[in-house]
């Protein structure tokens, strides 16, 4: 850290640095009290990415956007983050396995994936995100809708 004329030092700046302490450590209290346990598990798969690959990638940007909450502070967002991982990768499997099923029509496996999916939250309501989800899943088969 470069010192200026404003920079504490010695016994001044372990004073400081302890006060920041009393204030960060009941800040942080605070917040795991108000959000779900399992509300932070995105951030920590992009920390674990990122420790085995040395970079990030637009996937852990956008996912990392989302948990930060940057511009899609909304309700369906709080709600998807405080839901287990595991139950999201559930739910999203069942509906990943409906539009690859090829003994279905297209138009058939595309009500049956947003059937499944429908049981996250922002996807009760509108076709955008969910169509990318499910195009995603079976890219040859869905297409996307705004």
């Amino acid at each position: 850290m470069k010192n200026t004329t404003d920079t504490p030092t010695g016994e001044e700046f372990t004073a400081l640095r302890g006060r920041a302490w009393d204030v960060l450590i009941p800040a942080r209290a605070g917040y795991l009290d108000e959000v779900s346990p399992h509300y932070d598990e995105v951030f920590h798969h992009v920390a674990q990415r990122t420790e085995h690959t040395g970079s990030l990638d637009k996937t852990d940007i956008a996912a990392l956007a989302v948990w930060k909450g940057h511009s899609v502070r909304t309700t369906w967002v709080t709600a998807l983050m405080s839901l287990p991982d595991t139950h999201v990768q559930a739910v999203t499997e069942r509906a990943v396995t409906g539009v690859r099923d090829t003994t279905l029509t297209r138009s058939e496996a595309a009500r049956t994936g947003r059937g499944n999916i429908w049981e996250l939250p922002a996807f009760r309501t509108g076709d955008a995100l969910a169509s990318a989800i499910l195009t995603a899943a079976a890219p040859q088969r869905m297409v996307l809708q705004d």
